[in-house]
């Protein structure tokens, strides 16, 4: 394993700058993607889409957009004019809304520019500062799947002469997630992929139509049409090398020109998915898969060694571990999955004790099971640990709760693990929580907003989140700050016992549970929160169970939850 850290890349002898952007002449000069690529079709999502923007003409100039108007295919397009600055957006083909910015782009200087979307609210930022809000969109994005995606153009600019003229550099559009949600500062760093990155383009001195993308082993061709060219002109962004790249594994460059190694490790590249494993009634021994980045239902991933439900789970980037649980006896063992690849659960060592009920978190190296149910019905309030990397070893006793409890929810950053909720047998509003690098007892860290148990809880590497337990209430807390909780909005459903969550350091998401009467089901349902922005859950999709099929008191882990994110 070794460290690569540098200020400067350079290729063929000669400093070359480290981000880039593209020229656009302006007359039938631009940058295409093929039609129909799934990822740039919008949809219902939520999405941030910003770069920066070098006007040098006067008149209406299109940015980038999926617009065709000849044959009613509009979908989405920013186009500059002299006095506006306009993003459209289509419902129909031919019909939808709009946000304009407050005023319009100054000629010949480095303008940012993003556009978010969030739930019904189109909002445009301009330098920063919030510039237009429209709300009350009533449909997603019309899905035009027979016209290309163009930077520096569009569908409609080809036939009106709108070309872009000037440059563009580090075009971003990231799929699933708002990004700024208030004035903000501009990034002085080139922008990089983060979680929901679909298009990252015009930032590579070396490169015109290179591009970049969250989703990976779908490879996205861009394609230059006429005198698209590298810029000399740049918004003067630099790569954020505040720490280097590590490698792991057999890493090999064969390269004669620059190169920008990818951030993290080697094998964490890809990290974005969630697992939940086992579940009532009937018991299970199903582990499903979503990415937590792009809504939609969960995937097959393998199996558990045995059905159960009751179980706990956590994971570090690379693997995830599933502990105890009940099918109905007590489980003692422990089994992980290698979260990248799918297939099915073997062993990694054994626990404490059989248990139930508990719950569990960690970091990228050690796991933490706190609490639950051993035999004689019995509630414990012992915390276990174990190195995640490590298998054939069994758990270890770490502390204990103040209070022997079950069905209580933990998440945690990368230093500190937060335990909230359960039953004591009562129900309790008590979050405590643990330093990862230190063997005892537990720490008063405040209260919930209500006593519950069979919770859901989840983080970024800032906030926790707890969700559900008897309502649909969301509770959440800033992790490095000892205090009560607060109100964050309300999940889709009022769930009582408990399903899965998962997390990456964007979005959490809920899945399954109990919905108690008139319902009494088992609910399918996934829903998600943004952490950065408090709110109501929204729709993320279905588990591949039907309703009221084994879609409760499951367990649930992801490789780039808060604890490592």
């Amino acid at each position: 394993m070794g460290i690569l850290r540098t200020d400067k890349i350079s290729g063929l002898e000669t400093p070359t700058a480290v981000t880039g952007s593209v020229n656009f002449p302006g007359t039938d000069d631009y940058i295409t993607a093929p039609a129909n690529t799934p990822e740039l079709l919008l949809g219902d999502a939520d999405f941030t889409i910003e770069g920066w923007f070098y006007k040098t003409g006067t008149g209406q100039q299109d940015a980038f957009g999926l617009y065709q108007t000849a044959n009613s295919r509009r979908s989405y397009l920013l186009t500059v004019g002299d006095s506006s600055t306009i993003f459209y957006y289509n419902y129909t083909g031919s019909s939808g809304t709009s946000v304009t910015a407050s005023f319009t782009l100054s000629l010949n200087e480095w303008v940012h520019v993003a556009i978010t979307k969030d739930g019904t609210t189109l909002k445009i930022y301009v330098d920063g500062k919030l510039s237009g809000t429209t709300t009350g969109l009533t449909s997603g994005a019309y899905a035009n799947t027979d016209d290309q995606f163009m930077i520096g153009s569009s569908d409609y600019s080809n036939a009106n002469g709108s070309e872009w003229t000037g440059h563009i550099s580090n075009l971003r559009i990231v799929k699933g997630y708002v990004l700024y949600n208030g004035d903000f500062t501009v990034p002085d760093h080139a922008l990089e992929v983060v979680p929901g990155t679909v298009l990252l383009a015009c930032n590579n001195p070396d490169s015109v139509t290179a591009v970049e993308s969250a989703l990976i082993g779908k490879g996205l061709t861009l394609t230059a049409v006429n005198d698209v060219a590298i810029s000399s002109i740049n918004p003067s962004l630099t790569r954020d090398f505040t720490s280097g790249t590590e490698f792991r594994g057999v890493t090999t460059f064969d390269t004669q020109g620059y190169f920008v190694p990818p951030s993290g490790t080697t094998a964490q590249r890809g990290r974005d998915r969630g697992l939940i494993g086992g579940g009532t009634t009937p018991n299970t021994n199903s582990i499903n898969y979503i990415r937590i980045s792009s809504q939609g239902n969960a995937k097959d991933f393998g199996d558990l060694t045995s059905a159960r439900f009751g179980g706990a789970a956590c994971a570090s980037s690379t693997r995830g571990v599933f502990i105890g649980g009940a099918s109905p006896g007590l489980i003692q063992d422990m089994e992980f999955v290698t979260i990248a690849s799918e297939g099915n659960a073997i062993d990694f060592g054994g626990d404490t004790q059989a248990i139930r009920d508990a719950t569990a978190g960690g970091n990228n190296v050690r796991g933490f099971k706190y609490g639950g149910i051993v035999p004689g019905s019995a509630r414990t309030q012992q915390i276990d640990t174990f190195n995640i990397a490590s298998t054939g070893q069994d758990a270890t006793d770490f502390g204990d709760l103040t209070t022997a409890t079950s069905v209580g929810a933990a998440c945690g950053s990368s230093t500190r693990g937060l335990h909230g909720g359960g039953t004591a047998p009562g129900s309790t509003n008590v979050i405590e929580f643990i330093t990862y690098g230190s063997t005892g007892t537990v720490t008063d860290f405040g209260e919930l907003t209500r006593q519950a148990g069979a919770l859901n809880s989840c983080s970024s590497s800032v906030r926790g989140v707890w969700a559900n337990g008897g309502t649909n209430t969301i509770d959440y807390v800033t992790i490095a700050t000892r205090g009560n909780a607060q109100d964050f909005g309300d999940s889709t459903l009022l769930r009582t016992q408990s399903g899965a969550s998962c997390s990456n350091s964007l979005r959490g998401v809920f899945c399954g549970g109990y919905q108690p009467s008139p319902d009494s089901t088992d609910t399918n349902v996934m829903d998600f929160i943004i952490f950065a922005t408090t709110g109501n859950a929204k729709d993320f999709g279905d588990l591949p169970r039907a309703a009221n099929d084994s879609n409760r008191e499951n367990a649930g882990c992801s490789d780039s939850h808060g604890g490592i994110s």
